[in-house]
């Protein structure tokens, strides 16, 4: 809430799009630094070394209308939503 406050957004009013989490993470990262100089991330996604990251583009990727697998069950990645997700 702290970091929401400083970057003067509501810390009570979350984003409600992924359009606005990507401005309200800019704005969070704006910020540079903490007071023991480390850097300010607007946003962190898992990646591959964590056994959960698959879940969290999952989660990404149908918010926008794109899946993975077509109806016979092949890979099918080249779809509009998927490439809006990313």
């Amino acid at each position: 809430k702290e970091l929401f406050k400083q970057a003067g957004l509501d810390p009570e009013k979350p984003p409600a799009t992924w359009e606005q989490m990507i401005d309200y993470a800019k704005k969070i990262a704006a910020l540079g630094k903490d007071r023991g100089g480390n850097k300010i991330y607007g946003l962190a996604i898992a990646s591959a070394k964590v056994a959960h990251a698959g879940t969290v583009f999952n989660g990404i990727i149908y918010s926008y209308g794109g899946y993975f697998l077509d109806k016979k069950g092949k890979v099918a990645l080249n779809n509009s939503g998927t490439k809006e997700a990313f």
